[in-house]
């Protein structure tokens, strides 16, 4: 997905923009690798352990809930931007490649 995203996007629409790898990384490491360190850790705590085996089919489901809107706030954020524009046959071509 992270490569053939931009690919599709640089085939269908013709358009590429330049990107700082700093700003990238470091914004990556606040939304991920640091929420993965703590949670990581998290899990070396007996207590903890023993809630999330409790909760483990209601967490499964909020997981999974969550990053289906989390996918939903991002396709809806990247046409509400403005200067996005792509015709149905556009549409239809990404869904039939996506995998």
């Amino acid at each position: 997905g992270v490569f053939v995203t931009p690919l599709l996007l640089v085939l269908f629409l013709g358009k590429s923009i330049e990107v700082e790898l700093g700003a990238v990384f470091l914004k990556l490491a606040k939304v991920v690798f640091v929420p993965v360190a703590i949670g990581q850790l998290l899990r070396l705590s007996a207590r903890v352990r023993k809630t999330t085996a409790e909760l483990k089919g209601p967490r499964k489901n909020l997981s999974e809930t969550i990053l289906i809107l989390l996918i939903f706030n991002t396709f809806c954020n990247t046409f509400l931007g403005g200067g996005t524009v792509l015709a149905r046959p556009d549409l239809l071509a990404l869904f039939v490649g996506l995998p």
